[in-house]
């Protein structure tokens, strides 16, 4: 994942590989929350996973989110390991060379910020 280099830049293309899944960390400040909401561009190649099954099979994109709110600890919650944040693991799936906008709002951001999701190589884990 990576920020974009401005805020009107152009989605990067979509090139028909395979889907392939990822998985990031994801941490939110306690007393707030993110919402996560894809591109519409990129929706044919791009999803959140909602939970992880055991192996058995591929994860179709059909099954995926567009959209995903994560929501922290309340204040005052005693710090974790990580500090005061909510640590969340995030799966996605996305086509193989596909670049997918993700725009990341917080009640406090004045607009969002724009994120992209890669996967240039097999396995994505990026």
């Amino acid at each position: 994942m990576r920020l974009a280099s401005s805020a009107g830049a152009p989605p990067g293309p979509h090139r028909g590989g395979k889907p392939e899944v990822g998985v990031m960390i994801v941490e939110v400040d306690y007393g707030f929350r993110a919402v996560l909401t894809v591109a519409a561009s990129a929706r044919p190649y791009f999803r959140f996973l909602d939970g992880f099954t055991n192996g058995s099979g591929p994860y179709p994109l059909r099954d995926g989110l567009d959209s995903l709110t994560l929501a922290a600890c309340p204040r005052g919650t005693p710090p974790g390991d990580n500090g005061r944040v909510s640590d969340y693991y995030l799966g996605f799936i996305i086509k193989r060379g596909s670049e997918a906008p993700v725009a990341v709002r917080t009640a406090t951001a004045a607009r969002p910020v724009r994120v992209i999701f890669t996967c240039r190589r097999r396995g994505c884990n990026t």
